[in-house]
């Protein structure tokens, strides 16, 4: 099966999925956060949908085969590859220190307990998942 067709058809099923959550689940009591959900998933979709439609044109075809390759290209070159694992290193340093942050926030502001928990327990789950990649990595590489 084409990758074009593969993907308006997992599209449309999305957007009929959407469709019944907005509309369908009006009578639950969290019908306006369940409708919010549905809304999204429709406009994302939908979005996604039209995106697939515009590059399947025939008139885009060159433009998309250009991309296409490129992005092969780019994908292979090291310093790239490079680039990237150090990009999401900085960033997973800058979400460590932000998490740090907003957890002293939340403690001088006399939150409640439940939220600077979850943040304290956010925090502790990303440092634990960086060593756990970095050992198997380490060791695969």
């Amino acid at each position: 099966m084409n990758n074009t067709k593969l993907w308006l058809k997992y599209g449309l099923v999305a957007l009929a999925g959407g469709v019944i959550v907005f509309f369908g689940l009006r009578d639950f009591p969290d019908s306006p956060y369940l409708m919010g959900l549905g809304f999204g998933l429709l406009g994302s979709v939908a979005g996604q949908v039209i995106r697939t439609l515009y590059w399947a044109m025939p008139s885009h075809r060159e433009e998309r085969q250009r991309r296409l390759k490129e992005e092969k290209i780019n994908l292979a070159d090291e310093r790239k590859i490079m680039l990237r694992h150090l990009s999401g290193y900085r960033m997973n340093q800058i979400m460590f220190l932000v998490n740090c942050l907003l957890c002293t926030f939340f403690g001088l502001m006399k939150a409640p307990v439940y939220v600077i928990a979850t943040m304290v327990l956010v925090l502790v789950f990303q440092y634990l998942c960086g060593v756990v990649l970095f050992h198997r990595y380490s060791k695969t590489m």
